[in-house]
């Protein structure tokens, strides 16, 4: 009987290339990737998005965490002893600035520099330089429209199109993409997280407690339906008041009683308070 192997092993390359995605040559320079995804290109036509957006933290999703990230330097440099790469730094980068994925290994050694001197460097004008090139950088635009836009490695997104909930021709071709409307879209960023070298990060498990005690409970709305549909792309989240008090329920009951106490009766007060948890997930996040 002939060996099943090479079929079995045919197979698995197959699979494999299937789920190898397609992207354009990774850009040579820091310069050449932020040129390349540029959102300023969509304000003209979508202003009223691009004015939302530029205000919520995926617009300063670097800057924010630059205290995070230049933690994580000297995790790999002193403690782990490895080399902060491409694979290494798109642990942070994939989620907080998507459009690494597209960059040369120099390019992200342009990066990596440019946050130590955001945090460290003593002069302030290379500082603040430092910093507003880093700007440049975020969850904008082409990191949800393409980069991410299908939340599927065995269906990487096509570099040449955009991809929305809807699809549409003009100006631009745009592929219409159902899962951008779906809790898994949002799971890309906002749950455990696993790095191509088999590593998992607990940045945020939030989606986890979004499947297991809410949709497994009953619960039907999505990520959007409370983030996003009412609210454009402000994307609001617990710095929000607004959707804090939506999310959230306060009960409480005073009673008043006298308790005993050497022979006398001194007036006590007991104050029950009661939070409820009304929204799709766990509050606090963390």
């Amino acid at each position: 009987m002939k060996s099943s192997v090479p079929v079995l092993l045919a197979s698995l390359l197959f699979l494999a290339a299937l789920g190898r995605p397609v992207r354009a040559q990774d850009l040579p320079n820091l310069d050449a990737l932020i040129k390349r995804h540029d959102s300023s290109s969509c304000q003209a036509c979508h202003a009223k998005v691009h004015a939302e957006w530029v205000k919520t933290f995926h617009a300063r999703s670097i800057l924010q965490s630059l205290g995070s990230l230049r933690a994580f330097l000297t995790s790999l440099e002193k403690e782990r002893k490895v080399a902060a790469d491409k694979t290494q730094m798109l642990k942070c980068f994939d989620c907080h600035a998507p459009m690494v994925n597209d960059a040369s290994e120099a390019a992200v050694q342009e990066v990596v520099g440019l946050i130590k001197t955001a945090v460290d460097e003593k002069d302030g004008a290379k500082k603040k330089a430092a910093q507003d090139k880093l700007a440049k950088l975020s969850v904008n635009c082409t990191g949800c429209h393409t980069t991410k836009a299908t939340a599927n490695p065995m269906t990487p997104p096509d570099p040449k199109l955009l991809y929305g909930p809807k699809g549409g021709a003009a100006p631009h071709p745009v592929q219409g993409i159902p899962v951008m409307q779906s809790s898994v879209f949002c799971s890309q960023c906002h749950a455990l997280w696993y790095a191509k070298d088999g590593e998992y990060l607990y940045c945020t498990t939030i989606f986890e407690s979004h499947q297991n005690a809410y949709r497994g409970l009953g619960g039907t709305q999505s990520c959007q339906d409370c983030h996003m549909k009412s609210r454009g792309h402000t994307f609001p989240g617990a710095h929000n008041q607004e959707l804090v008090k939506e999310g959230l329920t306060l009960g409480m009951e005073a009673v008043g009683y006298r308790h005993l106490v050497d022979g006398k009766y001194v007036p006590r007060g007991m104050v029950t308070v009661d939070v409820g948890n009304q929204a799709g997930h766990r509050i606090p996040d963390g």
